[in-house]
């Protein structure tokens, strides 16, 4: 019988051991190459209120009005002093305190030599899914953010990540969906990264056995996913409890799809775009609501009364919505003040635009430049490269006269391919 310890060698010990007392610890793999067990997680930020039901008695006064301020006034956000915790930094300027724990919930599966079973923005959509619909977190919510690594599996350089992030949107009929990622080397600032800690020292010196009884890898890596259950399963961090739930290997159709997709976006292949009206009317309609840059994205409903989503479902954030149109359609983008000594707060942000002055465009004021964003989208789509900016205009923006053109010289071909006579014919006839 085989087994690996659950944590990886490069845990430090904390603690400190003689020379001639130095633990042996087996190796931290599987004893096959290949095998390992992914644990998808997901945190529901919880944001903290005031437990206070004073109203503030003073009223609020118009925006148009008001001048620009350092400061943000107290009369502008109203609603925000009453029910959330602020704080002001060292310049004496106030912020939100957001949350930066919740519940954990976390979703594993094992990965052996089939490279199809792997992390994906379709597992993600769908555990999401699964998550906000057993809470009942969409039912009170219509204005979602979500925070990743940034890995290749919730990449913006993916129009299979876009599409997913889309029909999320769409489905659940969500006001805005914000999608953000920290900078490469900055992902320690994410939340659920300090989580993971937790569920390392759950699992230290833990070793998890392989059975033998089972034939096949993955129904071994099934038991192994049962076996964690015991050291994750209802533990608490941050007086939150986990939820545990594995993807077992009987439930593989969820992994399938998405490199169809992936594959079926990559192609810049008229033909192949004609072959799929489905998929290209729904990426047509995500990306007419969509905003994207290098780590963000947006999704939000649009006031087009010949819309053939938005107007079927009123909104119910109106606030966030209205700040959001005022902005261009997207969040406050950060710019420079003070002599570029530090940034604009994100109340004082909201404060600028909401008087009156322009939002600035995503990746404007990069210190590589900015980049190229699509003239044809009413909102702003920037390029990641030039194969993405063809690939868009093939599936988005194609000619009705080029595609009708491309359609004819098929029809030509395949006309000409049922007149020809064929070799052997010509042969038989000599």
């Amino acid at each position: 019988m085989y087994g690996a310890p659950a944590v990886s060698r490069y845990v430090r010990s904390r603690k400190f051991h003689l020379v001639e007392n130095q633990p042996n610890l087996p190796d931290h793999d599987f004893p096959r190459r290949g095998i390992r067990i992914n644990p998808s997680a997901y945190v529901v930020l919880s944001n903290i209120r005031k437990r206070s039901s004073r109203v503030d008695s003073h009223l609020s006064c118009e925006l148009k009005t008001k001048k620009r301020s350092r400061s943000c006034d107290i009369q502008l956000f109203p609603d925000i002093k009453q029910c959330t915790i602020m704080t002001t930094d060292k310049r004496n300027l106030e912020h939100v305190i957001w949350s930066r724990t919740g519940q954990l919930f976390i979703r594993p599966f094992g990965s052996g030599t089939d490279q199809s079973i792997k992390a994906t923005s379709e597992v993600h959509i769908n555990n999401i899914q699964q998550i906000t619909t057993e809470n009942n977190m969409i039912f009170h919510k219509s204005v979602i953010t979500i925070i990743s690594d940034n890995g290749p599996d919730w990449s913006t350089d993916c129009m299979a990540n876009i599409y997913n992030l889309g029909r999320f949107w769409e489905e659940q009929k969500l006001d805005v969906l914000v999608w953000v990622s920290y900078a490469p080397g900055h992902s320690r600032f994410n939340p659920i990264e300090r989580m993971f800690s937790r569920l390392t020292n759950l699992l230290q010196g833990v070793v998890i056995d392989l059975d033998p009884s089972f034939k096949e890898i993955s129904q071994q890596l099934d038991m192994v996913l049962i076996e964690l259950s015991k050291y994750w399963n209802n533990k608490t961090y941050c007086n939150y409890k986990i939820d545990y739930r594995p993807m077992f290997s009987v439930n593989g159709n969820i992994f399938d799809g998405h490199e169809k997709l992936k594959n079926l976006l990559m192609t810049k292949s008229q033909i192949q775009i004609e072959q799929n009206p489905n998929v290209q009317f729904s990426l047509q309609l995500y990306l007419r609501h969509c905003v994207r840059s290098t780590y963000y994205m947006s999704f939000i409903k649009c006031d087009d009364k010949y819309c053939v989503h938005c107007p079927r479902y009123p909104i119910r954030a109106t606030k966030t919505m209205s700040s959001l149109r005022a902005g261009g359609g997207y969040i406050p983008w950060l710019t420079m003040t003070y002599n570029n000594k530090h940034y604009d707060t994100f109340l004082q942000r909201t404060f600028s635009i909401l008087s009156g002055e322009k939002n600035l465009d995503p990746d404007e004021h990069l210190l590589s430049g900015s980049k190229v964003k699509c003239s044809k989208c009413k909102l702003p789509y920037v390029f990641l490269s030039k194969a993405d900016e063809d690939r868009h205009n093939q599936w988005i923006h194609a000619p009705t006269a080029k595609l009708k053109r491309s359609s004819i010289r098929v029809n030509k071909i395949v006309k000409r391919k049922r007149l020809s006579i064929s070799r052997e014919y010509k042969l038989r006839r000599s």
